[in-house]
């Protein structure tokens, strides 16, 4: 029986970037939480300021240790988020082992990976900081990706913008996908003309990114603080992938 190395390279590529696209999930999620826990605990932080600054004694919040905690974690997202990326640079090496089909439909298989981790990772976080001249609180904090996104806008009926991330962010996107996936071999003509169509909105993806860059730009004077996530450059991994992919497999398609 003979080995197909080629399939074995894609496979190992494909369950470490798996490995590391879950654990960058898992440790933004935890980091996630952990923010929210923390500003549970910002009433008592209030009391105690202003009980400190009025001479009165009150229960210490260990805000520092607190604070050192929440770093620790968004270094562990990050990092994670920084592995991912550095293997998925090291598998472009690939590109000198595998045939061209078979590295095309790597990337379409990590672009999807990126897609589905993308759609579900916070993408931004948003503070309402309160200062009170001596100090600076965090009053409010809201962690969204795209799904949760997606949800609110429609929740206070924007339904033409919520419509339009939802159409480009996930359902455009799982489409081209899969269909330049089925059809990477160049059979199904019928997928390769739909695709010649879709082909025109094949910057959909960058658009809904700017949409999300423009939603998260306050004014400077703002008390509202953004913060992009590791789930921005996931999806941004999806987007950068889609286009190369895209354009690989159309060379391959005008040479054969």
């Amino acid at each position: 029986m003979k080995i197909n190395y080629k399939i074995i390279t894609i496979s190992i590529f494909l369950f470490a970037l798996f490995i590391l696209a879950h654990n960058t999930y898992i440790t933004a999620i935890t980091y996630e939480d952990a923010y929210t826990k923390s500003i549970d605990n910002n009433s008592d932080e209030v009391v105690n300021v202003v009980s400190s600054f009025f001479g009165i004694s009150s229960p210490k919040v260990e805000e520092n240790n607190n604070e050192e905690i929440l770093k620790n974690l968004k270094e562990e997202a990050d990092n994670a988020l920084y592995y991912f990326l550095i293997l998925l640079a090291l598998s472009f090496l690939s590109y000198f082992v595998l045939k061209a089909l078979y590295f095309v439909i790597y990337l379409h298989l990590v672009s999807l990976l990126c897609l589905i981790y993308g759609v579900f990772t916070p993408i931004f976080l948003i503070f309402v900081h309160k200062d009170l001249g001596f100090t600076k609180i965090t009053l409010e904090f809201e962690s969204n990706n795209i799904i949760s996104s997606i949800d609110k806008l429609f929740l206070q009926n924007n339904y033409f913008v919520g419509g339009i991330i939802l159409l480009f962010s996930i359902i455009f996107p799982l489409l081209k996908t899969i269909i330049l996936l089925i059809s990477v071999n160049g059979k199904f003509q019928t997928l390769s003309n739909f695709l010649t169509y879709i082909g025109k909105w094949s910057m959909s993806d960058v658009f809904v990114l700017a949409i999300f860059l423009v939603y998260l730009s306050p004014s400077p004077s703002s008390p509202i603080h953004t913060e992009l996530e590791v789930g921005f450059y996931l999806f941004f991994s999806y987007v950068v992938l889609s286009i190369f992919a895209s354009s690989i497999q159309k060379n391959i398609s005008r040479t054969s």
